[in-house]
């Protein structure tokens, strides 16, 4: 028997737990109602971009619980902004669960993909295919290429966040597992607008 496919939809910063209108819980509705009969859940939580730090511990703990429940299914992440660092610290304590796929949207994570562990982990199959999404118009990762934001946001000095310019340090022996897309018009948070809103769950979806 197949095993059931789950969705897991994580949000970024300046989004209440429970409220209707977030994006990821809007998301869950989508994948029930258009790739049913897989699951979908949301992992919620609240931080501002000043308060990002604190609990972010907390937060990649609670979820590598929830991944590590669930390490029987066939599981999709899709991240958005911060939402792409609790995943992947989440991902690091729980010893990379296998997952199909990851979609990092406008992701606030460090952009070295031999620092923070795709390469490995796409390597040694514990993630089958990694699709990064870049807005054009992205002042959010702007500003986290920023001292300030770097701080805010725990990366180096001299890194990138992987939703402004891309990753770097891509293995060539996973290039082909390594999707990009672009919206050169977005901004940091365009994808989840209504008018862009089923083109941009369409992608996340298991073919």
């Amino acid at each position: 028997m197949d095993r059931p496919t789950i969705y897991w939809l994580i949000n970024g910063i300046m989004n209440w737990p429970g409220c209707p209108g977030n994006w990821n819980k809007k998301g869950v509705t989508w994948l029930h109602l258009h790739a049913y009969p897989c699951a979908a859940q949301t992992d919620e939580y609240f931080t501002t971009a000043i308060t990002a730090p604190i609990h972010a511990k907390r937060r990649a703990e609670d979820f590598a619980d929830l991944l590590d429940q669930f390490k029987e299914w066939r599981q999709v992440a899709i991240a958005h902004s911060n939402g792409t660092k609790v995943l992947l610290d989440a991902q690091k304590i729980s010893h990379w669960v296998r997952m199909e796929a990851i979609h990092l949207v406008s992701g606030a994570c460090d952009a070295d993909f031999q620092r923070n562990g795709l390469n490995w982990a796409v390597k040694n199959e514990r993630i089958g295919d990694i699709y990064y999404y870049i807005a054009g118009h992205d002042i959010a990762m702007r500003f986290e290429d920023t001292m300030t934001g770097k701080a805010l946001f725990g990366l180096y000095p001299k890194d990138k966040p992987l939703g402004l310019s891309g990753p770097t340090n891509v293995d060539p022996m996973i290039l082909g597992r390594v999707h990009p897309h672009r919206e050169p018009a977005y901004g940091h948070s365009d994808w989840w607008l209504p008018k862009n809103f089923d083109l941009t769950m369409s992608r996340f979806v298991l073919c």
